[in-house]
């Protein structure tokens, strides 16, 4: 479940410097 957690993380990095921009 690591694969799961890793693109998790991503999705939610990306969608944090998007909001922050």
């Amino acid at each position: 479940m690591g694969l799961v957690y890793d693109v998790m993380y991503v999705a939610i990095r990306t969608s944090e410097t998007y909001s922050t921009t």
